[in-house]
């Protein structure tokens, strides 16, 4: 990380500069045979908490990056680029972000191609927090390679982790410390994918006098397996206003793999779920690839995704609660549709990378129809060109249960919690549709997810761990009447993998009659159109894929 101070009598903001970099986990040390150059983030911080109420914008005068733009990839050349400022969730920073609300992260064809660029923020509402500096030269990977870097080794007690030793090091001997003459500052974090929790751990930052030996001991609160060990965060701080971060990867199989997504629809009459209109909307398909270098052209090259077999409909991934065809694939049909990389990986990922498909009008996609039974077991491939090959690779649809025998084995269930008008929480459960009122405990582990999705906004709860009952308390209490769907993910680890089961719930009277009595119809599609409701919906579709995507990262 650079941080990069500001020195100005009329500012009490800063603008601090990650340069994130990559490397390896081998045997329970760090490896740096693969490092390489990983992504910049940006974030203005002001001396005070951040202000959720304001947001503001961010100018760089020049330099030589892309980015995500939504979907859009941006690539600067030497223009002037302007971003908006919005705080981050525990309001400690302002982060860059894109016109959906993402943060954004900057990658670097040459890691110096913002050296020189000034960097100005404004905030309309908050004048004294305006700022502005020159980037000025970090130490690249190179540099930190043939000087120092943070190392560390796993304290063990048999297969279980209960904490690191650390030294900073020279790469050509890491036995021992490596002796500086200024003031240096020492951080560890750890994320595991498994668990989808940070390790804690007693004092986690280390002042280092100028003379003393740069190293120490980190010892966790709780003992941890060495498999579940995916992540270790390392940050050097030197002479306080120069971070550098290394994050150290367990490499994980070359083979490309395959996440995927079943999403059903069904109402909340009178604040509870009901399944008495439920059916089976679509499947979303996600190629995944790990272990990938960090090389630009993973991001900035499409790919061709093959589905053999055909008999199904190809649904606009913005689709609401009726699917919005856009074509009909006759049975015995292949296709091939393209691949571009997802914008929520690309820039900044670790060692995954996700791409969706899109179709040839240009939109992304979900399989709908009769792809419930038809995908299902099928294989499916996907190629790069040459210079990618190693992201080729092939993945086969789970055979996911149908609404029917999700409604008969366990189906997750919501209850809206109102206070002075407002939708508090959601209790939710697992239950059968022939008893809604007694929750069922499955003998395997099961994860849930939330995101209310209101006319103005979308709220997520995130990933709620090994759980099969409980209540989530929502950020912001909603107006009922502003919401446009809830959406419930229950993921089951029946097998050696998980399954996500996505529901969303969509309010309705409870005067509306009652369906054919087979649970598990074929969905009705309507004609390409376009509606408020679905482009709300989309949102949250694409937010339960991020969900499960950072399933995979800290």
């Amino acid at each position: 990380f650079l941080l990069v101070m500001v020195s100005s009598a009329w500012s009490e903001t800063s603008l601090r500069i990650e340069w994130r970099v990559l490397a390896g986990i081998t045997e329970g040390h760090s490896d740096y045979s693969d490092a390489r150059f990983g992504c910049v983030r940006m974030r203005v911080r002001d001396r005070d908490p951040a202000d959720e109420n304001i947001s503001g914008t961010l100018t760089l005068s020049g330099g030589n990056y892309l980015y995500y733009d939504g979907d859009v990839l941006k690539r600067v050349s030497g223009t002037s680029e302007t971003f908006t400022l919005r705080p981050r969730e525990d309001r400690s920073y302002y982060l860059l972000r894109n016109k959906e609300g993402t943060e954004i992260r900057l990658a670097l064809e040459d890691e110096n191609g913002l050296n020189g660029v000034t960097a100005s923020w404004s905030f309309p509402d908050r004048p004294s927090m305006n700022g502005q500096t020159v980037i000025t030269e970090h130490r690249t990977v190179e540099e930190q390679l043939n000087s120092f870097v943070p190392y560390f080794e796993y304290i063990l007690d048999g297969s279980k982790v209960t904490g690191i030793s650390w030294r900073v090091v020279n790469p050509s001997d890491t036995s021992k410390p490596v002796s500086q003459d200024f003031y240096m500052g020492f951080c560890f974090w750890d994320g595991r994918y498994n668990l989808e929790k940070y390790v804690s751990v007693a004092d986690d930052w280390v002042d280092i006098q100028p003379g003393t030996t740069p190293e120490g001991v980190f010892m966790f609160e709780e003992a941890v397996e060495a498999s579940d060990m995916d992540e270790i965060d390392l940050e050097l701080r030197i002479q306080e206003d120069k971070d550098h971060i290394w994050q150290f990867y367990t490499p994980k199989e070359t083979e490309p793999n395959l996440w995927s997504n079943y999403r059903a629809t069904a109402s909340i009459i009178n604040g509870k779920s009901n399944y008495r209109n439920a059916k089976f909307h679509s499947i979303g398909i996600f190629p995944q690839v790990n272990n990938v270098r960090g090389e630009l052209k993973c991001f900035t090259n499409t790919g061709q995704f093959t589905v053999p077999g055909g008999d199904y409909t190809i649904i606009a991934r913005d689709s609401a609660e009726t699917p919005t065809i856009l074509e009909t694939v006759a049975a015995g049909t292949d296709r091939t549709f393209g691949l571009i990389p997802d914008e929520e990986s690309a820039i900044g990922s670790n060692y995954t990378f996700t791409y969706r498909l899109v179709h040839s009008s240009g939109e992304d996609f979900t399989f709908g129809g009769n792809a419930e039974h038809n995908l299902a077991g099928k294989t499916f491939t996907w190629t790069f060109p040459a210079e990618l090959s190693y992201l080729n690779g092939s993945g086969t649809v789970p055979n996911y249960k149908s609404v029917s025998e999700q409604l008969r084995t366990g189906v997750p269930y919501i209850e809206l919690v109102s206070a002075d008008g407002y939708v508090t929480a959601i209790n939710y459960k697992i239950v059968t549709s022939s008893d809604t009122s007694t929750a069922i405990t499955p003998s395997y582990r099961t994860d849930f997810s939330f995101y209310v999705n209101t006319d103005t906004a979308t709220i997520g709860s995130g990933t709620i761990d090994r759980t099969t009952s409980g209540t989530y308390t929502l950020s912001t209490p909603v107006v009922y009447e502003s919401i446009i769907n809830i959406v419930a993910s229950l993921r089951s680890y029946e097998d050696s993998g998980y399954l996500p089961h996505t529901w969303d719930f969509y309010p309705a009277s409870d005067d509306t009659p009652d369906p054919d009595p087979d649970p598990d119809p074929d969905p009705t599609p309507t004609t390409r159109s376009s509606s408020s409701g679905g482009c709300s919906a989309g949102f949250t579709f694409a937010a339960l894929a991020l969900t499960a995507i950072l399933i995979k990262k800290h």
